[in-house]
């Protein structure tokens, strides 16, 4: 069952771009690659969106959504078959206030059936959870003032990303022994929704000019020094979208790192563009982690200063094929570690291909979506081909997808093959 429910994450990112336009989550993550892409006029502001038509009850607007998957596959790994079942529920209930555009309060709560992993004993905290709860406040009619439980994304890349808290990135890159947390190769927030976070948003010129501070540590033991501070600057120059950002994070001694809270991370800093040409939209980044803020500004003195650099790099394009949309997306990312242990490799590349065609059939629903990932170094990564048709019934939409996972071995190259089909039943309400 864990092995399938594995898959059904997996293969749900296979067949993205043929449901990015019906997942409301799936199209967050993706920044909706089936729409025209256009030259970048005002900065890359990414907000959760809703799908359903709120409800007003009392001054206090409710919508939700729901999802349960009913399904099966098989799965072989190391010359062992295993067929195994696959059912999920999940659901959404958000409730939003408003008052014209002073303020706002926004909150998000998550309902997930356990899994046959949960320990016997299940209390309602593992059911339910409060995924987002914060409230947005308008000071001066210039100052945007946000505080609260919310999921913040910083960075231009789509595909190597991770957004941390309930729903996991699609990719996460471990195993090259480094030290720090990987999800924040592309996006230095991704774990926001572990925390409290106050943001100030001051627009500035063609820009916005943005602090942040995020705590994650013990609710009981407040503490200065388990607070990361975060800020960035982006602006809009010859239609190109240009930031730059970075994070102070707590030191090795703090207490939510020694008490296993939080996960030691370097500080850093990085910049990013993006630029539309001739309909295509290219995006680059880069982050650069270090120890010691004191010591930043002579890194090229001392040796030990800088950690590692993350250099991503994209672009993504749509294309109207007659009655059909097709879509691709690719990205390059290389890791410099200065500091890498002999056991270490000290330059690391690895790509993401992601393509897919929608309008098919018909009827025009059914999507075919398509992934390839590859570790250079390594040579391994997955190959991942799914299908999606929509409203097969009402409500509900049919999935199947394969993935191949291969590595470089003497004894074999295929090291894992998924295969998989199910229904999801999806209701706005």
């Amino acid at each position: 069952m864990k092995k399938f429910f594995l898959f059904v994450l997996l293969s749900a990112a296979a067949v993205s771009y043929a449901q990015d336009f019906i997942d409301a989550e799936m199209e967050e993550d993706l920044d909706s690659v089936f729409e025209n892409a256009s030259d970048v006029d005002s900065p890359v502001i990414k907000e959760t969106d809703r799908d359903s038509d709120a409800r007003a009850f009392n001054g206090i607007a409710f919508s939700g959504k729901l999802s349960s998957s009913l399904g099966g596959g098989f799965i072989r790994e190391n010359s062992e078959n295993d067929f195994t079942g696959y059912f999920d529920f999940k659901n959404n209930l958000y409730a939003d206030i408003k008052d014209n555009k002073t303020y706002s309060v926004h909150a998000d709560v998550f309902l997930e059936l356990p899994s046959e992993e949960s320990s016997k004993t299940v209390s309602a905290a593992d059911i339910i959870k409060l995924r987002e709860f914060y409230f947005n406040y308008l000071f001066a009619s210039r100052t945007y003032i946000t505080a609260g439980k919310k999921k913040s994304v910083w960075g231009y890349p789509r595909l190597f990303v991770s957004d941390g808290g309930d729903y996991s990135g699609r990719i996460d890159i471990t195993g090259n022994g480094i030290s720090y947390d990987s999800t924040m190769n592309t996006n230095i927030l991704s774990d926001s929704l572990y925390g409290t976070t106050v943001q100030i948003r001051i627009p500035v010129w063609t820009g916005t000019i943005s602090g942040l501070a995020l705590y994650r540590g013990n609710s009981s033991e407040l503490s200065m020094e388990n607070v990361s501070w975060g800020f960035s600057a982006e602006f809009v120059l010859f239609d190109a979208s240009i930031n730059f950002f970075g994070r102070k994070n707590p030191n090795e001694k703090s207490s939510s790192v020694q008490s296993g809270l939080v996960k030691y991370s370097p500080h850093c800093i990085g910049a990013e563009i993006k630029r539309s040409f001739f309909g295509f939209d290219v995006y680059a980044q880069d982050i650069i982690r270090f120890k010691s803020v004191k010591k930043l500004a002579s890194f090229w003195k001392e040796d030990d200063v800088l950690e590692s650099s993350v250099a991503t790099a994209g672009f993504y394009r749509m294309f109207n094929v007659r009655d059909s949309v097709l879509g691709f997306n690719f990205e390059y990312q290389c890791e410099s570690l200065f500091n890498s242990s002999e056991s270490q490799d000290d330059f690391m590349q690895r790509f993401f291909l992601e393509a897919g065609i929608k309008n098919l059939g018909k009827r025009h629903n059914i999507a075919l979506g398509s992934d390839w990932f590859h570790n250079a170094d390594a040579s391994s990564g997955f190959v991942k081909f799914g299908i999606n048709a929509d409203s097969v019934f009402k409500y509900t939409d049919w999935r199947t997808g394969i993935k191949a996972e291969y590595v470089s071995s003497k004894d074999a190259f295929l090291n894992k093959l998924t295969i998989g089909s199910f229904l999801r039943f999806t209701f706005n309400y």
